[in-house]
């Protein structure tokens, strides 16, 4: 009889998926409230270019907000937007054609998670939450300190 010992037959990485496009808008709502800005969903705003961005949370009364475009959002708006290294976790923030008006652009393969069961996450839906919470929170900040209509 003969036992061998040897490495664990390797495994496929967990799949990853966005946080979900509701659950972003709610956390983005919870910290536009933490930052003392009264939230509004929902809007829509022309960014130079001309076309059209959907904000998911917006300042009421203000001229800023966040949109958070899905892969097919995005390639539809990739003539507009500017360019970023894949590798780059820099937020882009774009004018629209209004005076004044800042558009923050969220990418949501930046806030991937494989919340799977057991023990070999590589990212947890908190963690991705909470890299989307301090990057609205970065842009609020921005917001605040730049006296942003």
């Amino acid at each position: 009889m003969v036992i061998a010992c040897g490495a664990p037959a390797a495994r496929a990485p967990n799949a990853q998926r966005p946080v979900d496009e509701r659950r972003a808008s709610e956390v983005m709502v919870r910290t536009f409230k933490g930052a003392h800005i009264d939230p509004d969903t929902n809007r829509a705003v022309t960014v130079l270019g001309g076309r059209s961005v959907h904000l998911e949370v917006a300042a009421a009364q203000r001229k800023f907000g966040v949109a958070f475009l899905t892969r097919e959002q995005q390639a539809a708006l990739a003539d507009v937007l500017p360019k970023r290294a894949p590798d780059s976790d820099a937020l882009i923030v774009v004018p629209g054609d209004e005076e004044g008006v800042h558009v923050l652009v969220l990418f949501e393969r930046d806030y991937m998670h494989d919340d799977l069961s057991g023990d070999d996450h590589t990212t947890t839906n908190i963690a991705a939450e909470l890299k989307l919470e301090r990057d609205v929170r970065d842009f609020l900040r921005k917001a605040i300190e730049d006296q942003w209509p």
